[in-house]
């Protein structure tokens, strides 16, 4: 019906005017960092604890901003600078130095735990002792001489720690071990930037590397010859920088890449030959886009890092060259953004 299309172009003009009219706020809380910060990592139970990676002194340090993340939450009005720490209390609760600069950072799921990669091929496990600050590194692993690029916690077993990198391969440890547990190497063509461990189904955990490669790991028949469960080939030819399992869908997964976009997938969906189910050819290229992949935002600029919201099923927070993107994408019985 030609009415019913004007009604919706009507409704998505004055969406649009609303817009302009109210652009959105954030209220800004800024803390001093010695040097560029390469990553961040917030802890999601205990709000205002903050892991950073230093560029300039191969640091990892731990920030005590419970306080102020209080503050954060409790103020109403958006648009504000908060100030950076109560007077004479420095929010900096301990660091860990590390054999060079790295990006990899994770916290862990038991206590307060976490862990770091660097550059040299070195991964720390470290715990807090106690909130009067002081960090202990509870297990250091070498990978290789090359860099560590990404690494996480087993959602179920609280020792046990992954980590992926430039020397192509995944390597699993237990900090109650020197050396590592399981390994695959060459898991990936090319460098693997990133990891994301399947909270829900935790023998699952998903991979991306600079071959541009998302891959799909079944830790119960994992080892040294180990074949991906998985392998989605869309961004092949752009490095894959980030991914994540949806907290809210245990197969449904994001993933960023240097291609300037952000798909999403469900990895429920199966993949059938059948002619009955495949897509029709057409000059539209669909016909080509696996049956998993449900949603591809485009337009950012050199995406980075990526994360779902824990609370808002649905919302995508993604870091850029061009600022921080937040969207929800219009998928069948969702709201969008």
């Amino acid at each position: 019906d030609d009415r019913d299309d004007d009604d919706d172009d009507r409704d998505m003009d004055q969406d649009s005017d609303d817009d302009d009219e109210h652009p959105p706020e954030a209220t800004v809380l800024e803390v001093p960092h010695p040097g560029a910060v390469r990553r961040v990592a917030a802890h999601q139970e205990q709000r205002g604890l903050v892991l950073t990676w230093s560029d300039d002194d191969a640091t990892v340090r731990l920030w005590d901003l419970r306080a102020e993340t209080a503050a954060y939450c409790a103020e109403a009005a958006p648009g504000k600078v908060l100030p950076s720490s109560p007077a004479k209390r420095s929010p900096l609760l301990s660091s860990v130095a590390a054999s060079a600069p790295g990006y990899a950072l994770a916290w862990g799921t038991q206590d307060v735990t976490f862990a770091a990669g660097d550059d040299a091929g070195t991964v720390l496990a470290c715990s807090l002792r106690g909130d009067s600050g002081g960090t202990e590194v509870i297990a250091k692993w070498r990978t290789s001489q090359k860099s560590v690029e990404d690494v996480a916690f087993s959602p179920t077993e609280p020792t046990v720690v992954m980590a992926v990198g430039a020397d192509k391969g995944i390597s699993v440890y237990d900090t109650r071990h020197r050396g590592p547990m399981l390994r695959r190497p060459e898991a990936h063509a090319d460098d693997v930037n990133c990891l994301s461990w399947n909270a829900a189904v935790s023998y699952l955990v998903a991979t991306g590397g600079d071959d541009g490669l998302l891959q799909v790991w079944d830790l119960r028949a994992f080892g040294a010859t180990a074949k991906p469960v998985g392998k989605f080939d869309y961004h092949a030819g752009h490095a894959i920088t980030s991914l994540q399992w949806d907290p809210s869908d245990e197969s449904a997964i994001a993933v960023a890449a240097d291609d300037n976009a952000v798909t999403l997938w469900d990895l429920s969906v199966e993949d059938t030959n059948d002619a009955s189910s495949s897509r029709p050819a057409g000059s539209d290229g669909l016909s080509n886009l696996p049956p998993q992949l449900l949603f591809v935002h485009q337009g950012l600029h050199d995406p980075k890092e990526l994360k779902h919201h824990p609370q808002i099923p649905g919302l995508v927070v993604t870091t850029a060259s061009d600022g921080l993107n937040l969207f929800i994408p219009a998928l069948e019985g969702r709201a969008s953004l």
